[in-house]
């Protein structure tokens, strides 16, 4: 007989939550109540793994191994690694996370839950919740990214407004825009921009007007999918 493999806790855990996922996704008669309960239960796990995921990280950084269950992994990255390449991967963290809720998750059977605002009970939630409102560009996508944009700034969280910038540009780039959501898209963008350096007035009203001024004079916006394309 085949011995059975040893998987852990963790990865069976996440199996689990993948399924009910899944499940809530293809579940169609249920009252709008049931569904939300459900949701709002699947966000809070669905946060979970990110907060686990970048607790991995920092422990993968620090010590280059990592102990999952009875399973030892060990990293062998340069000593003298970049910074700033660090800080990327770290910032793509919480992307990974919500293109894996898309998949699982995405319809537009559930666009009425994801929308109810009183749903998410912290940022990481919200996140999750926002993305993949936006991800299926359901409708007025980018109020709920606004939406988002103010409750992160209000928090002082920098890590997940850049996570923001970095979300829409993935959205761009794999479904790109309408001429009518193209003003109120680059809008946010340059708003997430003026944040993330800290600007407040009359600064921050000029790098908002020079951050979307300049996106359509050189049409980066274009050659970026463009290329990825």
């Amino acid at each position: 007989m085949k011995r059975p493999e040893v998987l852990g806790n963790v990865p069976l855990w996440i199996l689990t939550l993948r399924a009910y996922t899944i499940a809530l996704k293809n579940l169609e008669n249920m009252p709008k109540a049931k569904k939300e309960q459900h949701l709002k239960v699947i966000l809070e796990g669905w946060s979970t793994v990110m907060l686990y995921a970048c607790i991995a990280f920092k422990e993968i950084i620090e010590k280059r191994e990592i102990q999952l269950g009875s399973v030892k992994f060990k990293f062998d990255l340069p000593k003298d690694i970049d910074a700033r390449v660090v800080r990327i991967i770290f910032l793509h963290i919480p992307i990974v996370i919500s293109d894996i809720v898309r998949r699982d998750l995405g319809s537009e059977k559930l666009a009425v839950q994801l929308r109810n605002e009183n749903l998410a009970s912290t940022l990481s939630d919200l996140f999750l919740q926002t993305s993949v409102y936006a991800d299926l560009k359901l409708d007025e996508y980018l109020k709920q990214l606004k939406a988002l944009k103010d409750r992160v700034t209000a928090s002082g969280s920098r890590v997940f407004l850049e996570s923001i910038l970095i979300k829409m540009r993935e959205i761009y780039l794999r479904l790109g825009l309408r001429a009518d959501e193209q003003d109120g898209f680059l809008r946010v963008a340059a708003e997430l921009s003026a944040e993330i350096k800290g600007l407040t007035g009359e600064e921050r009203k000029r790098e908002i007007d020079r951050y979307s001024t300049d996106l359509r004079r050189s049409d980066q916006i274009q050659k970026l999918r463009e290329t990825r394309a």
